[in-house]
């Protein structure tokens, strides 16, 4: 709930709105998980409020370390539902890819989680418990969340009012307070919505393009048929210069599918006078999988052609494969 949300409730129990603020921020800052906690309101308060609400929406399930420190966190929602967040530490920085559904509707052929049927959206409460518990987490260690990725399961634009409520509440300077460009929400490309979001909110984005032509796009991505590379890059492409710092362009790299030097001339020519990163993500496999992981070697060849064709490129590592946790391999199990 926003701080407006907090005053409105608590209107309804004759209490005044400074009570909405310290309670937001005992929960977004302080990590409170139970009324008693909230040391700032007046014992009957905390009974009061004991009696008739409850905070939180999700319960840690379980823990998956990988052996390259990867953790894949195992959530519940109050329905019993599961749900998956992942921690990446890298050097100084501890990236979480927090989930915005439960399953998919999008159906990309590469990614386990779309094997899933779309059961509900994720409250934006949900959505930043997730963050919470992993900070609780991560409290022994001294190690503290530094990025938010909304990269887990689930199309977060198709969750459209979820994502940018749970965002604001992320970002609320009073609350979690992560910085605009601490935060990247990646979509599969609902164009309309795409363009709507960068308005509404100066977080990163990153479109999930996975192709040089429509072909092959709309074979691993159905989406593409309603809104095809063209329609999702002149989204990117309507944005001012200065504003195009904050896009990304993702490519999964299906081994014999979209990886040849042909394609990356082709990407090449779609996005270089955009001015945007291109991310290049090797294929994790996943049991029933019908895609390879192109090896080192194509990977490698396929940045250098689109370097050589002066588009800037970065390539992820995998992490947690062995859990599980990398990414297209969530899908609501333990990974072991």
């Amino acid at each position: 709930m926003s701080v407006d949300d907090l005053a409105e409730f608590f209107a309804t129990l004759s209490e005044r709105r400074f009570r909405a603020d310290q309670l937001f921020q005992a929960i977004h800052a302080q990590g409170v998980v139970r009324f008693e906690d909230v040391t700032t309101f007046p014992l009957t308060l905390r009974q009061k409020l004991s009696q008739i609400a409850v905070l939180g929406g999700m319960t840690l399930d379980s823990a998956l370390q990988s052996t390259d420190g990867t953790v894949k966190l195992l959530m519940r929602t109050a329905q019993n539902e599961r749900v998956e967040s992942v921690l990446i530490p890298a050097d100084d920085r501890m990236t979480q890819c927090i989930s915005s559904q439960v399953g998919c509707k999008m159906g990309c052929t590469f990614c386990l989680t779309a094997t899933m049927p779309l059961r509900r959206n994720l409250r934006p409460s949900e959505i930043v418990d997730q963050v919470y518990h992993a900070r609780r987490y991560l409290n022994d260690s001294g190690k503290k969340i530094t990025n938010v990725v909304y990269m887990g399961m689930g199309e977060p634009l198709d969750n459209f009012v979820g994502v940018v409520k749970s965002a604001r509440l992320l970002m609320h300077p009073n609350g979690a307070a992560f910085g605009a460009r601490r935060i990247t929400v990646s979509t599969s490309g609902l164009a309309p919505r795409m363009q709507e979001f960068l308005d509404l909110l100066p977080v990163k984005l990153a479109l999930s393009l996975n192709a040089s032509d429509n072909r092959t796009r709309s074979a691993v991505m159905p989406v593409n048929r309603k809104y095809d590379i063209a329609e999702v890059l002149a989204v990117l492409e309507s944005r001012p210069w200065a504003d195009r710092q904050r896009l990304t362009i993702e490519y999964v790299m299906l081994g014999g599918v979209n990886d040849t030097e042909l394609d990356a001339r082709r990407l090449a020519n779609l996005v270089r006078k955009l001015g945007i990163t291109v991310n290049l993500i090797p294929f994790n496999p996943f049991e029933g999988a019908a895609y390879r992981r192109p090896d080192e070697d194509r990977v490698n060849q396929f940045a250098r052609v689109l370097v050589a064709e002066h588009v800037a490129v970065t390539v992820r590592q995998s992490r947690g494969r062995d859990i599980g946790a990398a990414c297209g391999m969530l899908d609501g199990v333990d990974g072991t």
